[in-house]
């Protein structure tokens, strides 16, 4: 690594009368070195190191260098252009096979990528990758599946057992295949359509559509069957008559109910309006999340404002949070300055912090086009902000008297 190229042809050279294995990466990494005589001499010492006769030798350091291999600076190096295909085909020879599926559990990720990289060419073997490869990891998992679906030979069998992966993408991809192939897929596609992903649910949709059904349709009928799936479908495709059907399953426990919420936050008008919000104060976790974005939706009134400051001042950190950020946060502005001037003189130091992060998103985004605040609102302002007991800055308490000033 040093910076003067006679020392590092010394080092190389060095390192080329080593013949333990460690060496290998320090090899490769000089074969891109930008002085000549050492790239050149690195490169033919790692060409001695892949010959047939040390290949085996030599296969468990160079999974360990496949990271390198891959990186930018070894691709595009047009010096290496003949190393970088030897190193392909000693991946290809099963010498090597078996040092890369050890690589598959290495313990650093760009390791065991690479070496999935390099296994996925291996077109007879990739139903065992397809298993061994670590469900967690989107990259390998994306590109094994992508090679396993373009095989013919095993491309049924992989999309069965893709349909069934942790990951989305993964399961949206198995499915296109299963559909746009000569396949059986009805079963895979009713499960695709009450999936918990919403991109699984598109494909599943628009499949249904294609084949002459109506998606819409199903999950009514569904209801009583499946809940949970026809909800998930009915809060992507239903109406506000749906979110009528919806109501009947709020209180369910688990993720019914919680599905339900978002059924009548997405598709619900008026009428619904008072259980999103006792649901947005008072519900629980799921519940709570998908009633707060519903009414988000839409402009907050200073009714609700209020109410949901009266719950912010003894709720919890986090649903002080919620509240504040996309209840009061959807009001008109003079209700957030409002609110947010009366969080910044509360004993709860986390409303306080709240509530001058609320004054800074008013002032950031107003402009002398608001509308007029009410007398009310003027007088608690100037009071709020006449009190000692505010955190606000001293610049933030000017630009705020100022802006009352205005009016």
């Amino acid at each position: 690594m040093h910076g003067n190229g006679h020392v590092r042809e010394a080092a190389v050279v060095e390192l080329g009368e080593l013949e333990s294995g460690p060496e290998l990466r320090w090899l490769l990494l000089r074969t891109v070195d930008w002085v000549s005589p050492v790239s050149e001499l690195a490169t033919q010492l790692v060409h001695s190191r892949l010959t047939p006769a040390n290949r085996v030798r030599y296969a468990t350091w160079l999974v360990d260098a496949l990271p390198f291999v891959a990186s930018q600076r070894f691709r595009e190096s047009t010096a290496v252009a003949a190393l970088r295909a030897e190193i392909h085909d000693v991946c290809l020879d099963r010498a090597v096979t078996d040092a890369l599926w050890d690589g598959l559990e290495h313990r650093d990720r760009a390791v065991r990528r690479a070496a999935t990289h390099a296994l996925a060419s291996h077109n007879d073997e990739i139903l065992r990758l397809l298993l061994a490869v670590r469900p967690e990891d989107p990259v390998s998992m994306a590109e094994v599946a992508a090679a396993a679906l373009a095989n013919d030979a095993v491309c049924q069998q992989a999309a069965l057992l893709l349909s069934r992966s942790t990951l989305p993408r993964v399961r949206a991809a198995a499915l296109w295949h299963l559909t746009h192939h000569d396949h059986e897929y009805s079963g895979q596609l009713a499960d695709a359509l009450g999936d918990r992903s919403a991109a699984v649910r598109d494909v599943a949709q628009r499949v249904v559509g294609r084949d002459g059904g109506d998606a819409l349709v199903y999950y009514r009928a569904a209801i009583d069957e499946r809940p949970l799936a026809a909800l998930l479908g009915l809060g992507d495709l239903g109406t506000v008559d749906d979110a009528d059907i919806a109501a009947r399953y709020v209180d369910d426990p688990g993720r019914v109910g919680i599905a339900a919420m978002r059924v009548i936050a997405r598709k619900g008008d008026a009428r619904h309006l008072p259980m999103l919000l006792d649901a947005a104060l008072r519900g629980d976790g799921g519940r709570a999340d998908a009633a707060t974005k519903g009414l988000a939706r839409s402009v907050v009134s200073e009714e609700i404002a209020e109410l949901a400051w009266d719950e912010a001042r003894h709720a919890p950190a986090l649903r002080q949070k919620r509240i504040l950020r996309y209840l009061v946060g959807r009001s008109n502005r003079w209700s957030r300055l409002q609110i947010g001037l009366r969080a910044s003189v509360a004993a709860d130091e986390d409303l306080r912090d709240l509530g001058s992060a609320t004054i800074d998103r008013v002032l950031a985004s107003w402009n002398s086009s608001a509308t007029r605040p009410t007398q009310h609102q003027l007088d608690e302002i100037r009071r709020h902000l006449a009190s000692r007991a505010h955190n606000l800055s001293l610049a933030i308490a000017t630009e705020v008297a100022d802006l009352i000033r205005y009016w």
